[in-house]
């Protein structure tokens, strides 16, 4: 009995020294890991080009420096046989040193490793993005609304360019998308918010396509409508388009310009009792304005 309660002393005693000695190494590692972190930027440069922000944050790890010929990751699991293998074989290299890190962690050193701010935009000459409350975003907005309408644009499309990292606002006349305007990539947020907050649409909803309505003031003209869809896209980006509904009086038939013969055909279609019509053509061809001037007979 004697024996055996000793026995279970002595196992007791190796346990809590093997905890003790376990507790020791994980926040010896976890110090070096805030250090390591801590003492590097956004990590070695030349693996940007093997590796994949999605990726990355899908397999929680990240490079943290790369010096005399070994490189650091930090991960989730260090124990991990088969995250290691494959980290090795994608970076060529067995000389790899492992730090454990949370995944909020990891999560940050992946926005620094792609040099990213808050928001997951990349940082533009050390620039962050600008909110869709700001100034600048506001006035771009209003101008691009207004020059459409000047230039009697049909559509206003807002396409960001992930490969070009550019805005680019195209403007859609005569059935005919024109180039209007480049902005700054990390423009592109704030402008689409800009234009949600403006149609009364969720902007926090980014993977799923919107629908909604501006009501705009255009200067010494009066109120135009503007129909607005957002549309979610590759690089986890949303493309915009606005619809220009309302340009003030309705036209008549006559100021459609129709040869003689097309208008006496229509007309004599027109008042028929029964029947169906169908306006068919091209994006701003002018199927709405027609069949508004044909209720005013």
């Amino acid at each position: 009995m004697n024996t055996s309660g000793r026995g279970f002393g002595i196992m007791k005693e190796k346990k809590s020294k093997s905890e003790q000695t376990g507790r020791k190494e994980i926040a010896g590692q976890s110090g070096k890991t805030k250090n390591a972190v801590e003492a590097m930027a956004a990590g070695p440069v030349d693996l940007r080009k093997k590796l994949k922000y999605d990726y990355l944050r899908r397999e929680l790890w990240a490079p943290l420096k790369s010096e005399n010929g070994r490189i650091t990751v930090l991960l989730d699991d260090p124990q991990n046989i088969i995250k290691r293998d494959m980290i090795e074989s994608l970076l060529r290299t067995k000389a790899i040193d492992y730090c454990k890190g949370p995944a909020e962690e990891i999560i940050a050193q992946i926005d620094r490793f792609f040099d990213l701010d808050e928001n997951g935009v990349p940082r533009k000459n050390g620039e962050d993005r600008p909110s869709e409350s700001d100034s600048v975003i506001v006035q771009i907005v209003n101008r691009m609304i207004a020059d459409a309408f000047a230039k009697r644009a049909s559509d206003i499309h807002v396409e960001p360019e992930t490969v070009d990292q550019t805005v680019t606002v195209r403007f859609r006349i005569d059935g005919e998308c024109i180039s209007y305007e480049q902005f700054p990539y990390a423009y592109r947020a704030a402008i689409v918010s800009r234009i949600k907050i403006m149609a009364n649409l969720d902007i926090t909803e980014k993977r799923l396509p919107q629908d909604g309505k501006v009501r705009f003031t255009v200067p010494n003209f009066g109120d135009i409508e503007l129909r607005v869809a957002t549309v979610p896209t590759h690089g986890g980006v949303e493309d915009v388009v606005l619809r220009i509904l309302t340009r003030g009086s309705i036209m008549t038939l006559e100021e459609l310009n129709m040869s003689a013969e097309d208008m006496s055909q229509f007309l004599k279609i027109l008042k028929k009792p029964y029947g169906l019509v169908l306006m068919v053509g091209p994006t701003g061809s002018g199927k709405t304005t027609t069949a508004h001037a044909a209720l005013q007979i």
